[in-house]
């Protein structure tokens, strides 16, 4: 477990030997792969639990009251954040401790940001994916973002070989779009660069490459702004988070390629990378935990009230014992905290029945 000191250094400031570059991170999609028709096309997670980090990236949502992002694109305290349109400003935040290279000591940060976000009681959130099967549940991976889509096509005699993401505009995180994929590979300790601001990263990666068009139902790659999105797998019926979008091979150069330049008639798929949840999900479970703050005035539905609508949220969980920090305790219904929802809890509701803040 993750010692309380660490998971407290808040802000700090692709094979095994390679070192890999990035950029900020959109999600391309071949022409006729579905946009916008993919968006009620693909089966994938809620929409509400993706969000927008301030006008820049994109940030998944792991617990009622935190999110989950890329730490490259910057933000931190009093940064805007946008969950189904409504936006929360981040009141705290704890930034992934590190990890050593066997390597190469001087490769150890790791790109991953927790964000708490004031007032939110989200009832839509993504659970982790904590196996290491990630290839096998990854033949149905679904990828979301807030970012740059498919620009001009990028041509050889003729035949496409690959996409120029579309041009910034000043608010450039503003559409959500989904793509599917495959997770190809999983690697470890792989070292990479960040040619803007110097860090040294250590990530453990999941890896899917952009191939032809058809080869999944909606085929596609992550593009700029995309960074700190959601790669989904099925698990039982639903969605777990496997990975959050870090980069892809061309991300300088802004754009995508699935076949060769020189030859456009041989497949030559670029290749994109998600941090590997699985690898972190011990740490992120403590920060979740450490992050979680009671309800105390019971305002179950964050309306500014409490009165029957969360009663009725209450009811709904009533003397369940599985309430914890990844089921955001019972949607709030767990006032106390303490795992049940049960006559403590009732207790605090009923003090502060019909009571504005």
């Amino acid at each position: 477990m993750v010692s309380a000191r660490r998971v407290r250094r808040r802000w700090m400031a692709i094979l095994t030997g390679c070192i890999l570059s990035h950029a900020a991170f959109g999600i391309v999609l071949h022409p006729g792969d579905g946009e916008p028709d993919s968006e009620r096309q693909i089966e994938k997670p809620a929409v509400a639990v993706m969000g927008r980090w301030a006008n820049n990236g994109t940030c998944v949502v792991i617990s009622a009251n935190c999110v989950i992002t890329t730490r490259h694109q910057g933000g931190g305290i009093g940064s805007v954040v946008h969950v189904g349109g409504t936006p929360y400003r981040v009141e705290a935040g704890w930034d992934h401790p590190g990890k050593v290279n066997p390597d190469d000591p001087d490769h150890q940060e790791v790109d991953l940001r927790i964000a708490r976000l004031c007032g939110a009681n989200l009832r839509d959130y993504a659970t982790l994916y904590t196996g290491r099967r990630e290839i096998d549940r990854g033949r149905s991976t679904v990828i979301g973002g807030y970012g740059r889509g498919r620009g001009a096509e990028l041509k050889k005699d003729g035949i496409t070989f690959g996409y120029a993401w579309e041009e910034p505009t000043v608010n450039q995180n503003l559409k959500l779009r989904w793509c599917t994929n495959t997770i190809d590979a999983v690697c470890s300790d792989v070292k990479s660069s960040n040619q803007s601001s110097g860090a040294r990263y250590n990530h453990d990666l999941v890896i899917a490459d952009f191939d032809d068009p058809g080869t999944t139902a909606a085929e596609g790659a992550v593009a700029g702004y995309d960074s700190g999105g959601g790669w989904f797998v099925p698990v039982d019926g639903g969605w777990q988070l496997a990975g959050v979008t870090w980069g892809s091979d061309r991300a300088q150069s802004m754009e995508i390629r699935f076949r060769s330049s020189s030859n456009p008639l041989v497949a030559s798929p670029d290749r994109m990378y998600a941090l590997r949840v699985s690898a972190y999900a011990e740490w992120i479970a403590s920060v979740l935990a450490l992050a979680y703050t009671p309800l105390a005035k019971g305002d179950l539905n964050s309306d500014d009230s409490t009165d029957m609508r969360d009663l009725a949220v209450m009811a709904a969980h009533w003397l369940r014992g599985d309430c914890a920090e990844s089921n955001g305790f019972c949607e709030g219904a767990d006032i106390t905290g303490d795992g049940f929802v049960d006559a403590a809890d009732l207790s605090l509701l009923n003090t502060h029945w019909i009571e504005d803040d």
